[in-house]
């Protein structure tokens, strides 16, 4: 019979000791976006609809027992329906109509704060917002070792100077997640403004059209090249936005060119 090993979970040469370790991962985080668990949905839907099953169900026995206590022959128990001082003095009595009704009741009053309680908590749960693909990343990157997010971003999570290990066997650096976003947003705006300008500038002062068409094919290519390292774009959008950036090089360009074709 073959036995198979599974490899420990090592992080740094130190054993990973699960729920600890997972927990002081998820607590170190300045923003607290970590805080990613299950909302059970199905589960907890199941049970508000079994409270109110039950809850029905005694709304049913309670109007059964206030028929009961307005057809009986004793004067004083349909009194009981009437004043709260004569239900309460009639409920002393054992198994009378009074006393079980008082029981129903507290007992319909107990579950359904219960149930309401349920019902408050799910709908504050429902408006809670989802995790970012980013936090989803992260999980992933510290579960599984992969890498998450734009090649920009991850360079400056690595190399980011205002950072600090709560622990030297731990790789996780802690640091404002927001400074990084505001930085990774700031150079890929500047960057793509200048090539935008640049390659206007150089076409604009360019005069051969062979030239021009190389500028537009040499900064096409640096475009695509800064989308794919500075945003989380997929393929096709890298495509889609390399070809708009094409596009306005080449209208900008069209009438000069045609004009110097004509003219040759």
């Amino acid at each position: 019979m073959t036995t198979t090993t599974q490899a420990p979970d090592i992080e740094l040469g130190t054993l990973r000791d699960g729920y600890p370790a997972l927990a002081k991962w998820i607590a170190q985080d300045p923003d607290d976006d970590p805080l990613v668990f299950r909302r059970f949905g199905r589960q907890s839907a199941r049970s508000l609809l079994h409270l109110q099953c039950r809850l029905v169900a005694l709304v049913a026995e309670l109007d059964a027992l206030d028929e009961e206590a307005r057809s009986a022959k004793d004067v004083e128990t349909r009194r009981s329906l009437q004043r709260w001082e004569t239900l309460i003095a009639n409920a002393k009595t054992d198994e009378s109509v009074e006393d079980r009704l008082v029981k129903k009741q507290d007992e319909f009053e107990t579950l359904l704060e219960k149930y309401y309680r349920m019902l408050t908590l799910r709908s504050q749960i429902a408006h809670l917002n989802k995790p970012s693909d980013r936090v989803i990343a992260a999980y992933q990157d510290y579960l599984q070792g992969t890498a998450f997010g734009d090649y920009l971003s991850r360079f400056l999570q690595d190399h980011w100077p205002f950072q600090k290990r709560s622990d030297p066997l731990d790789r996780t650096t802690i640091y404002k997640n927001l400074h990084v976003v505001r930085t990774v947003s700031a150079l890929s705006l500047t960057l793509a403004a200048t090539l935008l300008i640049c390659a206007i500038v150089n076409l604009y002062l360019t005069s051969s059209s062979e030239a021009k068409l190389g500028f537009i094919a040499m900064y096409t290519l640096l475009f695509s090249t800064s989308m794919e390292v500075c945003t989380k774009a997929r393929r096709a959008e890298v495509f889609v936005a390399s070809a708009a950036y094409a596009a306005v090089l080449v209208v900008f360009v069209s009438g000069d060119l045609g004009r110097e074709k004509s003219v040759q």
